[in-house]
């Protein structure tokens, strides 16, 4: 958080962040999303043999 302050706005308090999780991934599709900038920017990303 104190890297991407921006996200104090969108997670404003501790009830909200209890949603942010750590992981780790092995082998896998998924998705990215940046909300530093407007309109937000997204993509998608493999890791692994997918």
């Amino acid at each position: 958080m104190d890297k991407n302050p921006y996200m104090y706005d969108i997670y404003p308090d501790e009830e909200k962040r209890r949603f942010l999780t750590v992981l780790q991934l092995y082998d896998g599709i998924g998705e990215w999303y940046d909300f530093s900038i407007f309109p937000v920017k997204s993509g998608t990303f493999k890791i692994g043999r997918n």
